[in-house]
């Protein structure tokens, strides 16, 4: 066998051992319950996790990324107790396949334009993203449930393509747009409002006319091995002490 051969499945071994190490698939167990969850609820659920993990003396192992990512994880591993979907698509996709035991709508999420702190590129409306002094960002549609929501907005505005063209970076999660923002390595993205307020951006509202609302629902997937605990859960994120959580980070419930 060659070198190269050698280097080459060396190289394949160590990418599935990588693999291994960092893609978390959930385990089964007694007193757990697993999450996929979106990670632009990350600022809320962190604090609301902890707070039903200290009342129930149970452990919650939640997994954050952009829907289409973890979504994708759970239909090749089929392994899950709890889903919080942020995207009706992927919703609907979880439905279709079986997945769905039943469901809580618990908050709605609403796009901004989002920018720094003074608004120093004096962003007022969609249209300033055309701008070629205007530095854009925006979540990957196949990915973030924010990506699909940008792009409904700016082909009902006309604009999708131009904006594209001109977009420098195109994002997983839309908390990796908030940060981009307060680095400065952009200017101006469409994210949720919970994030922008939860970052600290300052943000104006998108017209009406062009804007979507998204639904998000907890879900008790039928894969669950806890489903009393999951129940719990799920309905645990529509207490006032949860409810309390999501508006102090900006979220709205539903």
């Amino acid at each position: 066998m060659g070198n190269k051969a050698k280097a080459l499945i060396i190289t394949m071994l160590l990418l599935m051992l990588t693999l291994v190490l960092f893609v978390k698939v959930p385990m089964h167990a007694k007193n757990k319950v697993f999450v996929y969850c979106g990670a632009g609820l990350k600022p809320a659920m962190d604090e609301i996790v902890k707070l039903f993990e200290s009342k129930y003396g149970v452990t919650i192992e939640i997994t954050y990324g952009g829907v289409g990512a973890i979504a994708s994880q759970f239909f090749a591993s089929k392994i899950g107790d709890v889903f919080i979907v942020a995207d009706p698509l992927y919703f609907d996709k979880l439905e279709e396949k079986g997945y769905v035991k039943l469901y809580s709508k618990v908050l709605v999420f609403t796009p901004v334009i989002a920018f720094a702190r003074g608004n120093p590129k004096k962003i007022t409306s969609l249209s300033d993203l055309l701008r070629s002094d205007v530095k854009v960002g925006l979540g990957d549609p196949r990915v973030p449930a924010i990506g699909r929501a940008a792009k409904e907005i700016l082909e009902r505005a006309g604009i999708a393509g131009a904006v594209y063209n001109k977009t420098a970076v195109f994002t997983s999660t839309v908390n990796e747009l908030a940060t981009y923002i307060k680095t400065g390595a952009i200017n101006v993205a469409i994210v949720w409002r919970a994030i922008a307020i939860s970052y600290g951006l300052d943000y104006v509202e998108i017209n009406s006319k062009y804007n979507v609302k998204y639904p998000v629902y907890a879900v008790v997937l039928t894969t669950t091995t806890n489903e009393k605990l999951s129940k719990e859960f799920v309905k645990f994120l529509k207490t006032e002490d949860s409810r309390r959580i999501f508006v102090e980070k900006g979220f709205t419930p539903a």
